[in-house]
């Protein structure tokens, strides 16, 4: 079966509890078994990457997963504008095809209930495995403007794998208050940016959010864990005060995983790590309300 990427949103309960955001490459049969071990009112978000069979494996997946599955847009049409026409396409928003993806997202949004943008690869040079991501282009271009325009008028998420370099820090504070009115969900929680940064982020921008995808122990696909905001043991660094700071900004999150295995025991670090570690209301904020409210599910 073909594999692909996709990131999956699953409500948690604090006790017994199942992630909220995971990512996962499987193929359609893992997660027709993942959609079974599930209780039947877990809504799952996923976002897949544009081949061939997309349509097909996509409504067959609907089919499965029924009201646990959240739509989502854009991913393929961000990438397939990066590689056919380079980064100068991010620099003119009016020209044919970049508004031909545009057309595209807002098709989804409009016409097929996506609730989120995204993920949307602004800078993910070194902190992706994926070769096809592995890119930088500015996240205050006037083309991730129009898509977070886009987002904000449909009250949409726009979710942004931007890691923290100084100049891209920069760009997503710019893109960020350019639309007060849109969201934008860091993805992987800036993945490089430390506590003191995102506080910072914060403070100056009401309007940005945070998963905690890939920011967790054990590390993910080789990475080392001097970026983990928490392991089993506990939360690290700054990280705690600053959850407990802003209870409304934070939602757990796994990335891409290899085995069943390898989401066992990342899972059992977000339950004993993270949430165990939070005040209660924190914790289930983090863990499923904050998704609820950044989705707009029920």
């Amino acid at each position: 079966m073909k594999r692909f990427m996709a990131v999956v949103l699953v409500l948690a309960l604090l006790v017994g509890l199942v992630p909220t955001l995971t990512v996962t490459a499987a193929p359609v049969a893992d997660l027709t078994a993942l959609a079974a071990y599930y209780p039947a009112t877990t809504p799952i978000f996923m976002s897949l990457r544009t081949d061939d069979g997309y349509i097909e494996t996509l409504d067959g997946l609907v089919n499965v997963l029924g009201s646990r599955f959240i739509r989502p847009a854009g991913t393929g049409p961000w990438l397939s504008l990066y590689h056919s026409v380079g980064a100068a396409a991010h620099e003119d928003p009016a020209s044919p095809e970049v508004q031909q993806r545009l057309a595209a997202i807002e098709a989804e949004l409009r016409d097929r209930g996506a609730r989120v943008i995204g993920e949307i690869h602004a800078n993910a040079r070194t902190t992706s495995p994926e070769p096809m991501v592995q890119f930088k282009v500015r996240a205050d271009s006037p083309t991730l403007k129009a898509l977070l325009d886009l987002a904000g008028r449909y009250k949409r998420p726009l979710n942004l794998h931007a890691q923290w370099d100084p100049d891209t820090a920069q760009e997503v504070e710019r893109l960020a208050a350019s639309n007060r009115g849109a969201q934008v969900m860091l993805a992987h929680c800036g993945s490089t940016a430390d506590a003191a940064a995102i506080r910072g982020v914060f403070a100056r921008n009401a309007n940005v959010v945070c998963d905690l995808s890939a920011r967790g122990v054990p590390p993910l696909q080789g990475r080392g864990d001097s970026f983990a905001v928490y392991d089993e043991r506990g939360i690290r660094g700054g990280w705690k005060q600053l959850i407990e700071d802003y209870p409304d900004r934070f939602a757990v999150g796994l990335d891409i995983l290899q085995s069943w295995e390898e989401y066992e025991v990342t899972v059992r670090a977000i339950r004993l790590g993270l949430l165990a570690n939070l005040s209660p209301a924190t914790a289930e904020k983090v863990a499923y309300r904050n998704a609820q409210a950044w989705f707009g599910l029920p």
